[in-house]
């Protein structure tokens, strides 16, 4: 239950904490299980902990009036672009059970995002920014002891040797046993720094910001190339706009945050380097450019399978022409989107991941919408890199957190009208 502002009481404040916590613990470690399951290969904790949270959402609506909750029904509209795309391929796909696996992949992340912002009504932002950086800590420990060697936290790619390449490059930089490599979990943090790092320093919060502070050292320590281009991006943007008064305490805070992060990213990636053998022996090729040269044969082989099939498509998840040299995707992700949909709906596809960015950072955003907007471009950018919104872990993963972040911004902007408005009822009682 709740009052006419929306704030919880106690006891439905608390197991609302509790459902989305797990939700957050499921989602920083998502451990998978193989076998024979319909249509999928495997399930994860993280797909056990979406359907109970579908099933408290439906409980929930059947004893309320009340509407589901999903916050800015705008950007739930523009979330919903590629699902809808994506089920509406199977009608054309060239293969039909990955087109299924990818809808509800889709599925799965709108039920995070939705979840998010529905277990966040009535919170107040403090307790938000708080989970906030409690998942951070918790998503590096299994990378943490990954990078340990403790058994149970070994990469969990299916058919990964522990003679070949790719399963040495998940101990040569920061990577995430049960998520993925470290591009994969670069994504994530990409997620939080930002915001982090705005919270932290406006809010002369300490332990946000260090937690920002750690996001970066992680995020440095993935050897990411594309994150971190990603995230020059949004600094090169936010520097471009119109800029807001700062009050010259807040710059010498930035600025000190700035030197420290700088600090801890150097000391880190020293440490990694000399205490870790992987990385003396193989952190050389991140400074090659045969993945810049693979990545690009990737891309002229989607073009080119593009031009075979322009108009609809080979469907969502489905590998166009069955063409190997792309099996896991030509790392563009609006590339992907014309190879899925055709040239006219990928477009529509690619307008709404656009949509949503211009949606926070419209009217000369400012404040935490502007760093929430931010987010959403350096997630845009580094989609121009890489395939991680093809990844369905990854893709919930990112629609959950965006929800946490719109969950987040109401709070900050609901606390943020409510303060005037008490104060004048007191002014005037008074």
């Amino acid at each position: 239950m709740s009052d006419e502002r929306g704030v919880l009481e106690a006891p439905a404040a608390r197991y609302r904490r509790i459902g989305l916590g797990l939700l957050l613990l499921a989602a920083a470690a998502p451990y998978r299980f193989y076998g024979s399951f319909p249509v999928v290969a495997s399930v994860s904790v993280l797909d056990g902990a979406l359907l109970l949270a579908a099933a408290g959402m439906l409980a929930q609506r059947a004893m309320s009036t009340r509407t589901v909750d999903v916050g800015d029904r705008r950007v739930l509209a523009l979330l919903c672009v590629l699902p809808a795309l994506s089920l509406a391929s199977a009608l054309w796909t060239s293969d039909l059970s990955a087109t299924v696996r990818e809808t509800l992949s889709y599925g799965e992340g709108l039920l995070g995002f939705v979840y998010a912002v529905q277990q966040t009504r009535g919170v107040p932002p403090e307790i938000i920014i708080k989970w906030l950086r409690r998942f951070t800590y918790v998503l590096l420990v299994p990378s943490i002891l990954m990078l340990l060697h403790v058994p149970g936290f070994g990469p969990q790619e299916p058919g990964l040797r522990k003679s070949q390449g790719d399963y040495i490059s998940y101990f040569s930089r920061l990577s995430h046993p049960f998520i993925g490599k470290s591009n994969n979990l670069a994504t994530v943090l990409a997620l939080l720094v930002i915001v982090l790092f705005y919270w932290g320093v406006t809010r002369r919060d300490r332990a946000t910001e260090f937690a920002a502070i750690v996001a970066a050292v992680a995020i440095a320590l993935t050897v990411s190339r594309g994150v971190i281009i990603a995230l020059l991006a949004a600094g090169v943007a936010h520097l471009a706009m119109p800029p807001r008064r700062a009050h010259r305490a807040v710059n010498k805070r930035v600025a000190r945050v700035l030197a420290l992060a700088l600090a801890a990213v150097i000391g880190g990636g020293l440490a990694l380097y000399v205490l870790n053998p992987d990385t003396k022996e193989f952190i050389s090729g991140r400074l090659s450019d045969s993945n810049v040269i693979l990545r690009e044969s990737r891309l002229s082989v989607g073009i080119a399978r593009l031009f075979d099939r322009p108009f609809l498509g080979y469907g969502s998840g489905a590998l166009p022409g069955h063409d190997v040299r792309i099996d896991g995707g030509v790392h563009n992700t609006y590339l992907q989107q014309l190879l899925a949909y055709g040239v006219v709906l990928g477009v529509v596809a690619v307008i709404s991941l656009l949509e949503v960015m211009r949606y926070f950072l419209r009217s000369q955003a400012v404040g935490l919408r502007r760093a929430v907007g931010l987010t959403v471009l350096a997630q845009l950018v580094l989609f121009a890199v890489e395939s991680s919104f093809e990844g369905a872990v990854l893709r919930v993963l990112i629609y959950l957190m965006l929800g946490m972040l719109v969950g987040l911004l109401r709070a900050e902007e609901g606390a943020s009208v409510a303060a005037p408005l008490a104060q004048r009822q007191v002014t005037g009682r008074a």
